[in-house]
């Protein structure tokens, strides 16, 4: 949650977890941090399969 909104709110949790201030989150919204979460989100691998064969560019 945002600075201001921690303040505003004065609690340092809901429902048993954690509020933890982020200036980086505009005001109006928050972020949930799961146990096995890590900060910076971790890219994605996918494996794509298909009948044919086609390239297809990557960006």
């Amino acid at each position: 949650m945002n600075p201001f909104e921690v303040d505003r709110l004065g609690w340092d949790s809901i429902r048993g977890l954690p509020i933890e201030a982020d200036p980086a989150i505009g005001t109006g919204s928050f972020r949930i941090v799961c146990a096995r979460e890590e900060r910076e989100p971790e890219a994605e691998v996918v494996e794509a399969v298909a009948d044919e064969r086609e390239v297809v560019p990557v960006r």
